[in-house]
């Protein structure tokens, strides 16, 4: 024989060992869930007055009984509305929280009137929880909304029931700490449609963040693969520097240059300069490193494959390149501007 006060000790220790464990990782990320939480202590709270029942203290134990039990309900709506972004209707969320204490009070001597009453409007404030969750069809995919849905069904289906039999057979219900199967399953079966909503509303949080996870790299991609794009058809030489290397060169560099890819990546970028420009590139690249020279730009010679010498304007900001400090540099050709001036030729007068 399953012994109702039994059952009431593990509802109550489950509950709140859920709701302490739905609160901590709730902060801070998911403020949403603190409402699922508050509502599974308080759930937790309602097997206390109902343990209490056997004080004969009915006129505060029902109404406090099912004031937490109503309120509990509200506050999983509050949540999933929340979690959903989607405006809560306060109203039809919370209207049933002081209708079913008034219910409580006035059927304190009338338990299977009491039963039936509170049954429906607990009923009605858990197709709250539905609600939205049908609005959210189209978009709400994954295992969490269906644990979800089959929780409040199984809650559902525990007040269809017990306002089935307070209907039936009135007598069953009179003690609700009496040790019968007509009192013990509908709660054991309650608790696990409890731990259903509160699972699948943490499982709905987890494909959330992997589905806002997957879109942000999505878009991540898609941004680099533009801003590649952009870089490699660029009218100047673009290339990445760090720890004294070449670490990436767009086209325009090897045009610049006359190198290949694979003679420019990976080697150390003053191979490239004049050796009389050495000095001034390290430390123009070292205090760009320090975000030092983000605004200035100056002119190195450049050695190019075939011997010759460019001059090439340099400007660029402090970069990151997989995780590492490194500089974005930008070279323009400015060769034209020191080319010599071509030798006059005398013009005679007659």
């Amino acid at each position: 024989m399953l012994h109702t006060p039994t059952i009431f000790v593990l509802v109550f220790l489950v509950s709140a060992i859920l709701a302490v464990a739905l609160a901590f990782v709730a902060q801070p990320k998911h403020p949403e869930l603190r409402w699922i939480a508050a509502a599974t202590g308080l759930n937790a709270l309602t097997y206390v007055f109902f343990l209490l029942r056997d004080l004969q203290f009915d006129a505060i134990t029902i109404p406090a009984a099912n004031a937490t039990l109503s309120i509990s309900y509200a506050l999983f709506a509050e949540g999933i509305y929340r979690f959903l972004q989607r405006p809560a209707p306060r109203a039809r969320l919370w209207l049933p929280v002081p209708l079913a204490i008034l219910v409580a009070l006035l059927t304190l001597n009338d338990p299977a009137t009491r039963v039936v009453a509170l049954s429906l409007i607990n009923m009605a404030q858990l197709a709250m929880i539905v609600i939205p969750l049908w609005q959210s069809r189209q978009t709400l995919l994954g295992r969490g909304a269906w644990l979800l849905g089959a929780g409040v069904v199984a809650v559902v289906a525990v007040y269809g029931a017990r306002a089935l039999l307070a209907m039936l057979d009135p007598l069953q219900l009179v003690f609700i700490t009496a040790s019968s199967p007509s009192q013990a399953v509908p709660f054991v079966v309650g608790l696990a449609g409890v731990l259903l909503i509160a699972l699948g509303t943490l499982v709905m949080i987890k494909e959330r963040a992997e589905w806002v996870h997957q879109e942000a790299a999505h878009r991540l991609a898609v941004s680099e693969r533009h801003y590649r794009q952009l870089i490699e058809a660029a009218n100047e030489g673009i290339c990445v520097l760090q720890d004294g290397r070449v670490r990436y060169a767009n086209p325009h560099v090897a045009t610049l240059t006359g190198y290949s890819a694979g003679q420019i990546l990976n080697k150390p970028f003053l191979d490239f300069i004049h050796e009389d420009d050495r000095a001034e590139a390290t430390h123009n690249h070292m205090r760009r490193l320090l975000g030092e020279a983000e605004n200035e730009r100056f002119t190195l010679r450049v050695r190019c494959a075939d011997g010759q010498m460019r001059h090439v304007e340099v400007s660029g900001v402090q970069y990151e390149w997989q995780g590492r400090p490194a500089t974005l540099n930008f070279l323009t050709d400015v060769s034209a501007r020191h080319a010599p001036e071509p030798a006059r030729t005398p013009s005679f007068s007659s």
